[in-house]
C-alpha cells in the first residue's frame, strides 16, 4: 500500500493521481501545517503469524469466558435454592400459627375459662391509708388470695373441717331484691354459698381449691339465669366470707351442712 507522511507530525496521506503526478514537489500538512516534500512511500507487510502458536492458546480466552459463565450461573442458582427455602420456611410457619394456634400458647377459649371471678376471692384483710373505690380494694383482694392459693398447706383433718361448719352463724334479713326466689334458685344459690364459704373458712389442696372454683364459675351463669337478679352473687360470696347466712336460704344452707357432716363421718 503507497502512502505519503509527514516528517514533522508523522502524519499519513494516501496516495491519489494528482499526488502521484506531483512527486517530488512541496505539499503543506493539513495536520501540523508544515510543509514537506512529496515522497510515495510503501507500507511494510504484516508479518506471517509464528507457526509455534499452540491451539491451546488460541482457545484460552474462551476457556476462561465459558469458566466466568458458568461461575456466574452456580451463584445464581445457590441464590434462588436459598430463596426458596425462606419461602417454605414462611409457608410451613404461617400454617402452623393458623391452624396450629396450640403450639404458640394457650387459646384465647381456655385462658377465658380459668378467669377467676373477683367474687369467689377469699378475702384478705387490709389497711388503706387512704379510702379507695370498692373495685380497687377487690383487686387487691384478687391479688393477695392467688399468691394464697398457690401456698395452701395440706388438708385439715375431717374433724377439723366439720368443727369450721358447724359455727353458729346469724341469720340475715331476706334481700328486696331476693324476696319471692323459685325454689331452683334457692337451690342452686344454697350450693354457691357452701362452696363459697367452704372456699374462704376451710385450709385445702391447691388441686381441690381450683375444682371448687370451677364449680362456682359454672353455677354463676346458671344462677344469673334462673335468679335473673342483678348482684345477687356478689352478695351471696360475700355472706359467705362473712359466715352470714341469708335469711332467704338459710334453711337450704342448713341441709346441706348437715348433708356434708353426714357424709363425713360416714367416710370416717
Amino acid at each position: 500500500m503507497e502512502f505519503i507522511q509527514c516528517p514533522h507530525c508523522q502524519k499519513k496521506y494516501a496516495i491519489s493521481d494528482q499526488l502521484r503526478a506531483a512527486v517530488g514537489k512541496k505539499i503543506r500538512c493539513k495536520h501540523c501545517s508544515e510543509v514537506f516534500d512529496i515522497n510515495i512511500q510503501m507500507a511494510s507487510k504484516k508479518p506471517a503469524p509464528s507457526p509455534a502458536a499452540s491451539p491451546v492458546a488460541e482457545q484460552e480466552p474462551q476457556i476462561k469466558a465459558a469458566q466466568a459463565k458458568k461461575k456466574k450461573l452456580n451463584i445464581q442458582l445457590m441464590i434462588t435454592i436459598v430463596l426458596l427455602i425462606i419461602l417454605m420456611a414462611v409457608a410451613i410457619g404461617a400454617y402452623l400459627f393458623f391452624n396450629k394456634d396450640s403450639l404458640f400458647g394457650t387459646s384465647p377459649e381456655q385462658d377465658t375459662q380459668r378467669i377467676i371471678p373477683q367474687e369467689l376471692i377469699k378475702p384478705v384483710a387490709i389497711k388503706l391509708s387512704s379510702p379507695v373505690n370498692d373495685h380497687a380494694v377487690k383487686k387487691v383482694e384478687q391479688k393477695k388470695a392467688v399468691t394464697l392459693a398457690q401456698h395452701k398447706p395440706a388438708a385439715l383433718p375431717a374433724s377439723a373441717a366439720v368443727k369450721s361448719q358447724t359455727i353458729p352463724e346469724p341469720a340475715v334479713p331476706v334481700d328486696k331484691q331476693a324476696s319471692q326466689p323459685s325454689q331452683v334458685c334457692k337451690d342452686i344459690s344454697a350450693d354457691y354459698w357452701v362452696r363459697s364459704h367452704r372456699l374462704a373458712t376451710t385450709s385445702m389442696d391447691t388441686a381441690t381449691y381450683m375444682k371448687l372454683l370451677d364449680q362456682n364459675l359454672e353455677q354463676a351463669d346458671e344462677i344469673r339465669q334462673r335468679c335473673k337478679q342483678k348482684g345477687l352473687i356478689s352478695k351471696i360470696a360475700k355472706a359467705s366470707r362473712t359466715n352470714q347466712k341469708p335469711a332467704w336460704i338459710a334453711q337450704e344452707i342448713s341441709s346441706r351442712i348437715e348433708s356434708n357432716q353426714t357424709q363425713t363421718n360416714q367416710q370416717e
